[in-house]
């Protein structure tokens, strides 16, 4: 039991690890950019039908 709680809190870890780093990447990049990318597919592909 004891090896088993070991190998969940290194799990924990891990995940707190990754998502810290997902988190620092998130917040550097501006919410501009953000936008950028989720607005750019829209806009091309409304671009294209109005061909």
């Amino acid at each position: 039991m004891l090896f088993h709680s070991e190998t969940d809190s290194l799990y924990v870890d891990l995940f707190e690890q990754k998502f810290s780093f997902l988190f620092h990447i998130i917040s550097s990049v501006p919410l501009t950019t953000f936008m950028l990318i989720v607005k750019l597919p829209q806009f091309m592909r409304g671009n294209i039908l109005s061909y």
